[in-house]
């Protein structure tokens, strides 16, 4: 019986809701206007945009060797075969090829 009394007062309180004009929207936090602050749509094959990416070079040494987490590749720049833009898409490649002191090659940019 008082699941029922309380089923009955439950439905009560969301029809006044209702004819009081008050909905669950009513309740929601107002959204954040965002605005886009940059982008790159990789709309031109070849190198990335150098005007929106640069990259970073070496191994990290002397100060931080394999940047800080002891990864295995030379990061080269201006290097198709490790970063280029295609049909639309970013393109980073590790190849396993002797480069500088690491024994592979890959590429790391930066907006």
């Amino acid at each position: 019986m008082k699941s029922i009394k309380a089923l009955v007062i439950a439905a009560a309180g969301i029809v006044i809701l209702g004819v009081a004009g008050i909905t669950m929207s009513s309740f929601r936090q107002p959204e954040k206007k965002m605005h886009l602050v940059w982008a790159d749509e990789f709309d031109n094959d070849g190198l990335p945009d150098a005007t929106k990416w640069s990259y970073d070079l070496g191994d990290g040494c002397p100060s931080l060797c394999g940047w800080g987490n002891h990864e295995l590749q030379y990061y080269t720049t201006g290097r198709s075969e490790n970063a280029r833009v295609k049909d639309g898409y970013l393109i980073i490649e590790s190849h396993r090829e002797q480069t500088v002191n690491k024994e592979y090659s890959s590429a790391r940019l930066a907006k």
